[in-house]
């Protein structure tokens, strides 16, 4: 989405950028990184923060914590308001304020991209790479293969499902009811996962 621009000291209401011409986002380039820097750190946190709110698993603390902690190591501010499937993200660097919405439907976080997340967020805290290096590495944690393979996943809901049922109500119909709905529940999932994983190999080419 073309993200609203406001100037801080002037006081002016935001207005879409394609009212002030063309978007300086899509002119850039990394050699020009240190002329754009609200820009550039615009992009790479919203990026960050619909990552997160598909696939950390954190709640809107964690996000916004994060979000904000990074604007800071490179020298700007960040106001979020977040939404079970969404957010609007707002970036100040230098008196420019660059706002932007994030629409993201929460999925099943996986355990060794959430655990690549944390430790992607503390060496951007440390080491500060240049925006763009941040961006790959971003792409690079939200790109990570699955360790398990997709019918793995779904034997793992309906097993995860079967076991349960019983400790709700220890009854044969309560198991089987379970057993079949959490197999349509499991093949719908594996479904979308690969349907995903197709999108995403056809963005990359």
């Amino acid at each position: 989405m073309t993200p609203w621009t406001t100037d801080s000291d002037t006081g002016s209401d935001p207005e879409p950028d394609s009212a002030r011409g063309p978007d300086p986002a899509h002119e850039r380039d990394p050699a020009h990184e240190h002329e754009q820097p609200g820009v550039l750190l615009h992009d790479f946190l919203r990026e960050l923060t619909r990552f997160m709110l598909k696939f950390s698993g954190e709640g809107a603390e964690g996000v916004d914590r994060v979000v904000r902690g990074l604007a800071r190591t490179y020298g700007g501010r960040a106001e979020t308001v977040l939404v079970a499937d969404g957010a609007v993200l707002s970036v100040t660097v230098g008196g420019r304020t660059l706002t932007s919405t994030v629409t993201a439907f929460p999925d099943v976080a996986r355990l060794d991209r959430a655990v690549a997340l944390k430790e992607f967020v503390e060496r951007v805290r440390d080491t500060r790479p240049p925006l763009s290096e941040a961006a790959a590495g971003l792409r690079r944690v939200e790109n990570l293969p699955s360790t398990v393979p997709r019918w793995a996943r779904g034997a793992g809901i309906v097993l995860f499902s079967v076991g349960f049922a019983p400790a709700v109500q220890p009854t044969w119909y309560e198991i089987g009811t379970t057993a079949l709905l959490s197999a349509l529940v499991a093949t719908l999932t594996v479904l979308a996962d690969r349907r995903a994983g197709t999108s995403s190999t056809a963005s990359a080419t």
